[in-house]
């Protein structure tokens, strides 16, 4: 009998089986293989429980929390190129519902089966303070090797202190050389001033460059940081002429006999808050804060960032002040919270001891707390995040150009990573072409 023309069915080689799926086997035979195992199973349950459960809880309302020292990442533009790919790690990981929860449980379990903090925070006090962890120590000559890229998140340091370790992975691996931010600076200062403006530039220091006592012997990136630290106030000062808050919080430090930062959080407290105020204005108009009278407030509290950040439920207990600027009048009002757009401080009429003048603030998360303060110092100030500018400029720009003179607060570690967005030459062109269609003059 001949095969038709028309029958397809494959031929099958002498000697040879027909092609069968390894788990259509029979068991007894030694390359069967089933198609769900039981650790396939184990591992897809897994799977859909740690992707299922944050989902349904965001059904029900539940919402990702901030538990680090940084706003939760947005989703990443599409029109970014391979950056959407990137972005979309960093993105997943801050959105993801109950993580907090997450984090605590990590160092709840470390702590009490292994006695120890979590490797992500901790360093090892028995080898001097050590980083543990698959990253080593920076050299102690950082001139002979690259420093070391650690991404630990807190320092734990001595007494209960916590410290950002983003202040030395700042400043021992930047974007662009520190050259290049203070050229930066120098650009956006004669950009406003071209028109007619004054600019004041005031750096809130990191916690680390103003109580660097509680820091353990060693830490990653120290050696380097140190060094950068002198070079970039050196220079932050004399070229870019920022306000130098260092030697005053000191000094303020000494005299209320506490330091002006949390000890776990990264921020500094209403010390440092008001004394970046009498900054300002003294920059501003020497002389003006001498009829200023301040007073204890009231004590507030509330969650400390590096505390979250490693696990930790501490709180800041923070104490307030009221401050008459005329010596007799309390004018200070309620600490902001947001300055994603643009918020106006000040109490009319204006008394002795106050700018009278339009003053813009541009900050970051060290402005909040001063808010409390500016309508005590400024009859007419707006103040504005500064974090917004590169991708929507506009309610920046528009704030710059209501004003007078245009102070910009800015955090060390932001500064030294060459990452502040108002540094960016895009930016500064699109600041210079604001505030030249509106002169002052």
């Amino acid at each position: 009998m001949t095969r038709s023309e028309h029958d397809t069915a494959p031929e099958v080689p002498t000697g040879e089986l027909p092609p069968i799926h390894e788990s259509l086997l029979p068991r007894e035979h030694v390359l069967h293989r089933p198609r769900h195992g039981g650790r396939q199973r184990t591992a897809l349950t897994c799977a859909l429980v740690f992707f299922l459960v944050p989902a349904l809880a965001f059904v029900l309302g539940v919402r990702p929390q901030d538990v680090e020292n940084h706003r939760l990442a947005a989703f990443p533009s599409p029109g970014a190129g391979w950056g959407f790919f990137t972005g979309l790690s960093n993105w997943a990981t801050d959105n993801l519902p109950l993580r907090q929860f997450g984090v605590r449980a990590e160092t709840a379990v470390s702590n009490s089966l292994f006695g120890e903090p979590p490797a992500f925070s901790r360093t090892d006090r028995q080898n001097g303070g050590t980083p543990v962890g698959p990253i080593g120590p920076v050299p102690t000559q950082p001139s002979q090797q690259p420093p070391t890229a650690d991404y630990s998140q807190v320092i734990v340091g001595s007494n209960g202190w916590l410290y950002y370790a983003q202040d030395m992975i700042a400043k021992c691996l930047p974007s662009q050389p520190l050259a290049t931010t203070i050229g930066e600076l120098v650009a956006l200062r004669t950009a406003i001033e071209a028109s007619g403006r004054s600019m004041v530039l005031v750096v809130a220091p990191d916690k680390s460059t103003v109580v660097p006592q509680y820091l353990p012997a060693s830490y990653p990136n120290k050696a380097c940081a140190d060094q950068v630290t002198n070079q970039f106030w050196s220079a932050v000062t004399s070229t870019a002429g920022a306000i130098d808050l260092r030697a005053g919080l000191s000094s303020l430090a000494a005299t209320n006999h506490r330091p002006a930062y949390y000890a776990a959080d990264t921020h500094w407290s209403d010390d440092g808050a008001l004394y970046l105020v009498r900054a300002i204005a003294e920059a501003i108009s020497p002389g003006v804060t001498r009829t200023w009278r301040s007073g204890p407030a009231g004590v507030l509290s509330g969650p400390a960032d590096l505390s979250r950040m490693v696990g930790g439920t501490l709180t800041d207990r923070d104490q307030t002040y009221q401050l008459s600027p005329d010596g007799v009048a309390d004018r200070t009002g309620r600490a902001d919270t947001d300055l994603n757009q643009p918020t106006h401080f000040g109490s009319p009429p204006p008394t002795t001891g106050m700018i009278t003048s339009p003053v813009a603030v541009l900050g970051d998360s060290f402005l909040l707390p001063a808010t409390r303060y500016l309508p005590a110092a400024f009859g007419d100030a707006t103040a504005i995040d500064y974090g917004g500018v590169a991708s929507a400029p506009g309610p920046v720009i528009s704030t710059m150009v209501s004003a007078r003179t245009i102070v910009i607060e800015v955090v060390e570690r932001n500064l030294t990573a060459g990452t502040a967005p108002f540094l960016q030459p895009q930016v500064i062109a699109a600041v210079r072409a604001g505030l030249a269609s509106h002169p002052v003059r």
